[in-house]
């Protein structure tokens, strides 16, 4: 095999080296991913950390970031606590009232003793409402109305005064011994409801003086049995994080990304061409471990 002269080296060799740089200046102008990074669903908090090649400034200002944070980490869904304890509690009182006043009438006290009974029950009545409670039809009346009406509402959930109108979320988690399950909004009783269905057992709409009663007395009793609940730990604050971690790519969030160049280093970023990484926003290992206690208890 002969080998070529140093003239047809030089000859080829001019020929090819441009070859070689072009390849060198592709190397350099577009460097490989730094990490593989799997298929990842857009949205979700991925399990490992993905580290950026390079950088993507977001042009937007502080405020359009941290506002668009707080409207994404409201969507977190509020937890509501059954509360059967409160059940427990409106059924216990009521009957106990009626109980008192079967003994008063039973001594033969009339009205008199009739008033101080429910006194002591903490009900003050009128001197007409005493002489309505003195006929036991009256009293049985009542008694089994109210019972119905707790168990058509309190039994069921029913929220307190007011709550379910500064409820933004259209969905709510409704938690009890049995489990969660999610429910909208317009579905969840509220106070205003529970009246509303206190007026359809009205034992006697025909008097006057037993409308007044039965209307002291389902507002006397009501219990709300559905507790919005506050989060024990950081439960519902690492949820409403991870929500703006997890959705900060797609939603144009500045997410925050370790750069090829210099790991310590950390920059504002966002493509909506790099959207396979959107998924892989995390928050922070410490709060990362403070959402796996989700517990939470009632005001």
């Amino acid at each position: 095999m002969r080998l070529p002269t140093q003239e047809q080296a030089r000859y080829h060799g001019s020929r090819w080296f441009w070859v070689v740089g072009l390849a060198v200046l592709a190397y350099l102008a577009f460097p490989s991913s730094a990490t593989n990074v799997a298929p990842m669903t857009v949205g979700k908090p991925a399990d490992r950390d993905v580290v950026a090649p390079f950088t993507f400034p977001v042009n937007k200002s502080d405020e359009e970031l941290a506002r668009e944070a707080e409207e994404l980490a409201a969507t977190v869904k509020p937890i509501y606590q059954f509360q059967q304890r409160a059940v427990d509690s409106a059924k216990i009182a009521m009957h106990a009232l009626f109980t008192s006043l079967e003994s008063a009438a039973d001594q033969g006290g009339g009205a008199a003793a009739i008033q101080q009974a429910a006194k002591t029950q903490g009900l003050p009545l009128s001197p007409p409402e005493a002489a309505y409670l003195t006929k036991g039809g009256k009293r049985h009346g009542l008694e089994k109305a109210l019972t119905e009406l707790f168990e058509r509402t309190l039994a069921l959930g029913v929220t307190g005064p007011g709550v379910l109108q500064v409820e933004q979320a259209p969905e709510l988690i409704v938690r009890s011994r049995s489990g969660e399950q999610a429910v909208a909004r317009d579905q969840v009783l509220s106070y205003a409801q529970y009246l509303r269905r206190a007026r359809a057992v009205h034992p006697d709409k025909g008097s006057s003086v037993g409308d007044e009663l039965y209307v002291r007395l389902e507002g006397h009793f009501f219990r709300p049995t559905l507790i919005r609940c506050r989060p024990s730990g950081a439960a519902t604050t690492c949820a409403a994080a991870s929500i703006r971690a997890s959705t900060s790519c797609a939603a144009g969030i500045a997410s925050w990304v370790r750069t090829r160049s210099s790991p310590a280093k950390r920059t504002r970023s966002w493509s909506r061409s790099t959207t396979s990484w959107c998924g892989a926003v995390r928050p922070p290992a410490a709060r990362r471990a403070a959402c796996s206690a989700p517990s939470c208890a009632t005001r």
